[in-house]
């Protein structure tokens, strides 16, 4: 059998809550965009400090190409910790010294890539 809008389970308010609960998880999964790639958060998150549109950002690009300067690169630095939830080891005042390339947003974007697998 099934349940009209004329029918008298239809105005309950057990229907009420299912219908409600359905519009709510229909509008959620309509809205909900397919996961980004951790390289296009990474280049949104370059291209947020170093004040350019993300669109003109690629991955052979250097960091100082981006003119990203060091207060940028330690705002990168938490962005990327915050985002991803990783500890980036990244020392600024030694940037030669740290295992965390910071050389081109590619190397970045690798250096991200390892340290989420190595959280997993």
């Amino acid at each position: 059998s099934s349940i009209s809008p004329h029918s008298d389970l239809a105005g309950s308010s057990r229907w009420q809550s299912f219908a409600q609960s359905f519009w709510v998880a229909a509008r959620t999964l309509q809205g909900a965009a397919m996961p980004r790639s951790v390289e296009a958060q990474v280049i949104d998150i370059i291209a947020r400090y170093a004040v350019l549109d993300p669109d003109t950002v690629t991955v052979d690009m250097s960091l100082e190409d981006l003119g990203l300067d060091s207060l940028g690169l330690v705002e990168t630095i938490f962005a990327i910790e915050e985002t991803f939830d990783v500890s980036v080891p990244f020392n600024a005042n030694d940037p030669d010294g740290s295992t965390f390339d910071m050389t081109t947003v590619g190397t970045v974007v690798a250096a991200v890539e390892a340290l989420i697998a190595a959280n997993q």
